[in-house]
């Protein structure tokens, strides 16, 4: 029985639909639940552009710290009480070879040079599930010379780019509603523009968390910094493949997740934390 933090852990993994990749991990789940005793159930799930190791890294450190919560007695009424972790794992980017898990997604590299954009659009072939994505893919890669010196090339790419997005999905949460009405020309233009981080109030941009992804923030900085068509591009990209992740998400909960929580004997519906 694998644990993590002293906690008994099962991994269940999802694919790009949202379904199950594989009924043994739910089985084995339900073995453990049974072997183990164990009455409360912790499903997490991580966010987007996380590969298998961040999951896992960011799971071992949130349960150390629920371990070291309980081992300290700071939560009462938890006598004859038994806890067990769901770790979720769905593809939210490409992940490595050797870390690899069903469906993977898509990244997004560091320069933005010709050849870069070309790769990372080549990198996204595969994510999407709209009929055709990959070929207007194609074209979209075929139009990054373009960019800098055609308007009708960088309607194009933005048109390309929207379309193997499910319309249906849009909703004014996160803009993505006027994403996708946004005149092509003037998006561009406003991705293009470098951007700028508010700092916190009553710090200074010289440190602190303020600082973070400033102008001195490292590689952070180095991608807010950047201006011009490629780097509208590039962010064009990175929100492509955010917005295809959300969506993404919610399949995972709804087709795979609440599904596999009601085999659970004694479950009730999942509360969020």
């Amino acid at each position: 029985m694998t644990e993590i933090a002293g906690f008994p852990f099962v991994s269940v993994e999802f694919t790009k639909d949202g379904s199950i990749h594989d009924q043994a991990q739910v089985d084995e789940l339900l073995n453990v639940i049974d072997q183990a005793g164990i009455t409360d159930l912790l499903a997490v799930s991580h966010g987007w552009n996380n590969d298998m190791a961040d999951a896992r890294r960011l799971y071992e450190m949130l349960f150390q710290s629920v371990r070291e919560v309980l081992d300290a007695g700071r939560v009462a009424g938890l006598d004859g009480r038994t806890f067990g972790v769901l770790g979720i794992f769905w593809p939210s980017k490409k992940f490595a070879d050797e870390e690899l898990i069903p469906s993977g997604a898509a990244s997004v590299g560091s320069l933005v040079t010709e050849a870069a954009l070309r790769q990372q659009i080549n990198d996204l072939k595969g994510t999407f599930s709209v009929r055709g994505a990959n070929t207007r893919l194609t074209k979209a890669r075929e139009l990054v010379g373009k960019l800098d010196d055609s308007r009708a090339a960088r309607a194009e790419f933005v048109e390309l780019l929207r379309s193997i997005l499910p319309r249906e999905a849009a909703n004014d949460e996160d803009a993505s509603d006027r994403f996708f009405d946004a005149d092509p020309e003037e998006l561009m233009r406003r991705l293009s523009r470098p951007i700028m981080p508010v700092p916190m109030a009553g710090r200074g941009v010289g440190g602190g968390a303020s600082s973070v992804g400033g102008p001195h923030g490292g590689a952070a900085g180095f991608e807010l910094s950047l201006s011009g068509m490629k780097a509208a591009a590039r962010r064009l990209i990175n929100y492509v493949t955010y917005y295809q992740m959300k969506e993404r998400a919610g399949k995972v909960g709804t087709n795979g997740l609440h599904p596999s929580s009601r085999s659970v004997p004694g479950i009730g519906p999942p509360r969020q934390v």
